[in-house]
């Protein structure tokens, strides 16, 4: 399970980053050997029939590798339009950092709202 912090979300909102504490279902997840450019950002909008998913643009930085926290930076793009569905985190682990070795934590209800 992931949270976020820093909600209602408004269009055109670049700053502050998204906090999100990544959690599995025992508890704190661990980002031991993680590198931050092996994390993805997807906006999964519930909107829309089939949901259609973006990755996002933004950047990521590692707060806390253990318990896990990373923080999200959306781009200008990320924000640009109004948005209601789901942030998915996505991640490559040791030792593969590939796909074969992928964490997907549970989607975050997000919105982003029209000012």
């Amino acid at each position: 399970m992931a949270t976020v912090s820093n909600v209602p979300w408004y269009v055109g909102q670049t700053y502050p980053s998204f906090d999100i504490v990544l959690n599995t279902d025992s508890g704190s997840d661990n980002l031991t050997g993680v590198v931050v450019t092996n994390f993805t950002m997807i906006f999964s909008s519930t909107a829309t029939r089939p949901p259609t998913d973006t990755t996002g643009t933004g950047t990521f930085t590692i707060k806390s590798i253990n318990p896990a926290e990373i923080l999200y930076k959306p781009s200008t793009t990320d924000v640009a339009s109004a948005f209601s569905g789901q942030l998915i985190v996505k991640a490559f682990f040791p030792p593969s950092n590939t796909s074969a070795d992928e964490a997907i934590w549970d989607p975050i209800p997000f919105q982003i709202t029209a000012i």
